[in-house]
């Protein structure tokens, strides 16, 4: 908070991210006006996930939705600051409108090329820094000590995990009835709650973009 006090006297604009737990999703409300009065220029609300070492989510789906139903409620009647899930279901909402029909070739993934403090690379989510997997060589393409991460992007397509991924999510778009909005999901959250990157539904998903859509759509 004194951080933030210096960045506000500053005149520094910053944005927030909340994580909500089991204990927190009773009060969307007080948690978005507090973000207001913090003074933050937008904030992303980050369901509590199972990544990595942690291993607790929130498992009450309609818990989650009233939860997004009273925030975007909160945001509806005082929408001061920007919300990163709304911005993004909104937006997608306008541009499912205006072209209905998506070809195959629109399907595009962020590599997300991620260095760790050693120079190792990861694709597809920084998480994977620290993950191990020995199916998956422990997601490491290899080290920007050694090559270029020029050199190490076209490997891309060859990656055992990145195949998986990308397997899991033509599945997706074939079978959810929410790929328009999530595109196929996360690879970290397949990979820590189902052992693999070749999955489709995950709680993440199912909390923060399933749910979400609902709770705008009962609203609007």
């Amino acid at each position: 908070m004194q951080g933030i006090k210096y960045l506000r006297d500053k005149d520094v604009p910053f944005s927030a991210i909340c994580v909500v737990t089991e204990n927190t999703l009773d009060h969307a409300a007080e948690l978005y006006q507090f973000f207001c009065e913090l003074g933050c220029h937008s904030v992303g609300f980050n369901v509590e996930e199972r990544v990595g070492i942690h291993t607790t989510c929130c498992n009450s789906t309609q818990k989650v939705r009233l939860f997004w139903k009273k925030l975007f409620g909160a945001w509806s009647q005082s929408p001061e600051i920007v919300v990163r899930e709304f911005n993004h279901i909104l937006t997608w909402m306008h541009i499912l409108c205006a072209d209905a029909e998506r070809s195959e070739t629109a399907l595009q993934h962020d590599i997300f090329p991620s260095i760790s403090r050693t120079g190792d690379v990861v694709f597809l989510s920084p998480e994977f820094l620290d993950a191990h997997s020995s199916e998956y060589q422990n997601f490491i393409v290899g080290n920007v000590r050694e090559h270029s991460l020029v050199e190490l992007v076209k490997e891309f397509h060859s990656l055992n995990y990145v195949s998986d991924f990308l397997k899991g999510v033509k599945r997706c778009r074939r079978e959810c009835g929410y790929f328009e909005i999530c595109r196929g999901g996360d690879a970290s959250n397949k990979f820590f709650e189902q052992g693999t990157t070749n999955a489709t539904e995950t709680v993440h998903c199912t909390n923060t973009k399933q749910q979400l859509t609902k709770a705008i759509l009962e609203v609007l």
